[in-house]
């Protein structure tokens, strides 16, 4: 699905020193309100379509399910967009997507 996203998803990588790196990401998980183009044809998300409570999401890469690369900790669900918090998990795939999202 393709977004206007005018929020940046942020790295945080940082960690203590002798601590595991954090691993986190957060940013916009959809934007309210706007237009977008998804396989199935166009898609509009409005406040309140996404629920914040119940299991913990998967984070998959490419919309693909089979993707896994970690699990969002946090939902935030604000007037314009649907916030999140997500730790990448330390595997093959999770490392090779923290690497792409940190090389930009």
């Amino acid at each position: 699905m393709r977004l206007d996203l005018s929020q940046p998803i942020h790295l945080d990588v940082e960690a203590a020193e002798g601590d595991a790196p954090r691993r986190l990401i957060s940013g916009v998980a959809v934007p309210y309100g706007q237009n977008a183009n998804a396989s199935t044809g166009p898609v509009r998300f409005e406040k309140g379509a996404l629920s914040t409570d119940g299991p913990a999401p998967k984070l998959i890469r490419d919309h693909n399910l089979t993707q896994p690369i970690g699990i969002v900790l946090s939902r935030t669900d604000t007037e314009d967009a649907m916030l999140f918090v997500a730790r990448i998990s330390e595997t093959e795939a999770g490392n090779e997507a923290l690497t792409l999202a940190q090389d930009g």
